[in-house]
């Protein structure tokens, strides 16, 4: 297995190359993940997850996890430190969907929840996340 490198331009000596991150993949209703070492920034999730679900995970007995059957999420972190979260367009490129939100530690972390149970583990990171009374 190569190393994983920050990240980087596709092309080095061409600055207009695309902007390349290594990518999480969580899925937390499951505690697995998959790791994506070089996720260009004009990609989508939907090529992304094209290929990662092509064929169910042995995990997923129930086959709720499909290209189509699941939510992309990301935390943000608000102004005072506050957590949050967005719903990410498939179909968007990550430049776009990701546009003014924090990269931490130069690794993007996308959340993939099944559709039917997105209410369900909302209102858990909710409860878990809520912010401290001071």
């Amino acid at each position: 297995m190569s190393d994983i490198e920050p990240y980087h331009l596709s092309n080095p000596l061409d600055a207009t190359s695309d902007l390349n991150f290594p990518a999480l993949l969580l899925y937390p209703l499951t505690a697995q993940s998959d790791l994506i070492a070089s996720l260009p920034l004009s990609s989508t999730l939907q090529d992304q997850l094209s290929v990662v679900l092509e064929q169910p995970p042995e995990w997923d007995v129930a086959h709720e996890y499909t290209v189509n059957g699941v939510v992309c999420l990301y935390e943000t972190t608000k102004d005072g430190g506050e957590k949050g979260i967005i719903r990410i367009g498939k179909t968007a490129a990550l430049e776009k969907a990701l546009k003014g939100q924090v990269i931490m530690d130069g690794i993007i972390r996308i959340l993939i929840v099944p559709k039917k149970r997105e209410a369900e583990w909302l209102n858990e990171w909710k409860k878990v996340n809520k912010p401290q009374s001071s």
